[in-house]
């Protein structure tokens, strides 16, 4: 504990703290300063209505600056609950993610097997598409050679008829 001997307005008094001897001094020098200036700017004041003057102005100071940190203090705690909040709000948004990552990932699976099933699918159906062209050139040649056959039954049959007619 310091004990500091200090002079205000005259008056020599002796201070404990458990702060250091510069801080304690630094106190007294500006109560010192204070009342002078009060005294200074009203000759009508005495030192005692000085001094309490300005224990009034450093309480209502301290009033003051009391409710200020209570309202920092209020908004602090605002502070953290909208920042637990949005902390929450990052987590459920971390797992959606994770989800529609891992949903995506089925997807791409799935649209990979059905492209190799289409891939699958075009393959058969250009061969059949092939297996028909061949078949519609073969049924073409064949109703050619049909139609070139009935030709020749028609001629057949004509001579036939002319051959018969003869022989009647």
């Amino acid at each position: 504990m310091n004990i500091v001997t200090i002079n205000i307005n005259g008056i020599e008094y002796k201070l404990k703290g458990e702060e250091s001897e510069e801080y304690l001094n630094n106190i007294a020098r500006e109560v010192d300063d204070k009342i002078k200036e009060m005294m200074t700017k009203n000759v009508n004041l005495t030192a005692q209505s000085s001094s309490i003057l300005l224990a009034i102005n450093y309480c209502d100071q301290l009033y003051k600056y009391r409710t200020e940190k209570e309202d920092l203090n209020n908004s602090i705690e605002n502070c953290n609950v909208k920042i637990q909040s949005l902390i929450d709000e990052k987590n459920e948004l971390k797992e959606r993610m994770i989800h529609i990552e891992s949903e995506n990932s089925k997807l791409k699976l799935i649209n990979k097997n059905l492209e190799e099933e289409i891939e699958a699918y075009n393959t058969v159906l250009k061969e059949d598409n092939k297996n028909i062209f061949s078949d519609n050139n073969e049924i073409e040649e064949l109703e050619k050679e049909i139609e070139l056959l009935n030709e020749t039954v028609r001629k057949l049959k004509e001579e036939n008829v002319k051959l018969q007619d003869k022989l009647k």
